[in-house]
């Protein structure tokens, strides 16, 4: 539990630096985008796409990329 939580701390802190640098998505509060990436990011979400399903490690990063770029960036119409 002590590392998960320590995971979703630094998660956090990635999240405090992202929104220095620009806003988030219209809507998202630091703390769900946290919890989010946490979830999007996790060993358990890893394997079940690379594992179960047979995705190459190349196709994971691809996906995690488009996912996190589209769920915490605005949108270019925002």
């Amino acid at each position: 539990q002590h590392t998960l939580d320590e995971r979703l701390d630094n998660l956090g802190q990635f999240v405090r630096w992202l929104t220095k640098n620009g806003p988030l998505r219209k809507g998202l509060d630091p703390s769900t985008a946290a919890g989010s990436i946490w979830t999007f990011t996790s060993a358990e979400v890893h394997r079940l796409l690379t594992v179960d399903r047979g995705w190459s490690g190349e196709k994971y990063e691809r996906w995690l990329g488009d996912v996190l770029e589209a769920y915490l960036l605005p949108s270019p119409r925002e």
